[in-house]
């Protein structure tokens, strides 16, 4: 009992230094945990503790992605034994975190397709989302917006096929704001109508994010106009400004300096 509880307690520590930023303290807290829980054959506990040595190695902007990769598919090794599928679809996520990290996009892809898989099995549609949001991240750290937009359509579908409304409009809202980043205007707002639509019907407070997410798309038409404006007058604007003001100016600065040198 009294080693359970110090393993119990190398473990809080670890969480403690991994809310402090102390990366390298909260991996060795939680090594210690790890080993402590191993020995007394908890392999539950074994890969909790390999997802949170998995994270900490993840964490900050010096990620240790090779290091976390490896702890976080022995935690899904872990809860495959275990069974708890929860924890598995979970551990999958941060393997594909990792990966994404290491520039594999294409296996975290995978890892992410086998999450998805583990939360439609146990009907988490909320989770199977999740997963498809965090491959969307993914693909943008990687400059993979076209990849990024089909994850998060992924997400609608996901939400769609649970029946799950406020999901999907959630999604839709996510998806439009992708859109507006990489695919114009345009497109982005048919997909805000049809949430902002679906909203409104089921009284979501989120509207208030559409309204946010219109305006942002009338400033962009308007920078847009702007743009072409400029781009459609470009020769008239590299005109001297002078002369734009006062187009006749220089022929008469002009002739008025011929009569003056002739009166010389």
């Amino acid at each position: 009992q009294s080693r359970r509880g110090e393993a119990a307690c190398a473990l809080l520590l670890g969480d403690m230094y991994a809310l402090l930023q102390d990366k390298d303290q909260a991996v060795r807290k939680h090594k210690e945990a790890l080993a402590a829980f191993r020995q007394m054959g908890d392999t539950s506990a074994v890969g909790y503790l390999q997802l949170r040595i998995a994270q900490d190695h993840l964490a900050g902007p010096r990620s240790k992605a090779a290091a976390a990769l490896a702890a976080a598919e022995k935690a899904v090794a872990a809860y495959q034994v275990t069974k708890e599928m929860r924890m598995e679809g979970s551990s999958w996520m941060v393997v594909a975190q990792a990966q994404g990290d290491m520039k594999d996009v294409a296996s975290a892809k995978e890892s992410i397709g086998k999450a998805c898989d583990v939360f439609a099995e146990l009907k988490e549609t909320s989770l199977e989302v999740k997963a498809l949001e965090a491959l969307t991240q993914i693909c943008l750290r990687n400059n993979l917006p076209a990849e990024a937009v089909k994850a998060a359509k992924g997400a609608v579908t996901a939400c769609h096929k649970a029946g799950d409304q406020q999901g999907e409009a959630r999604a839709l809202l996510s998806l439009a704001e992708l859109l507006l980043s990489f695919d114009g205007v345009g497109a982005a707002r048919k997909v805000l109508a049809v949430a902002k639509n679906m909203m409104q019907e089921l009284r979501m407070t989120e509207v208030k994010d559409c309204q946010q997410l219109e305006a942002r798309c009338d400033h962009a038409e308007a920078v847009a106009e702007v743009e072409r404006a400029i781009h459609r007058n470009r020769d008239f604007l590299h005109v001297p400004r002078v002369l734009v003001v006062d187009p006749g100016g220089r022929q008469r600065l002009q002739q008025e300096f011929a009569d003056f040198a002739k009166a010389v």
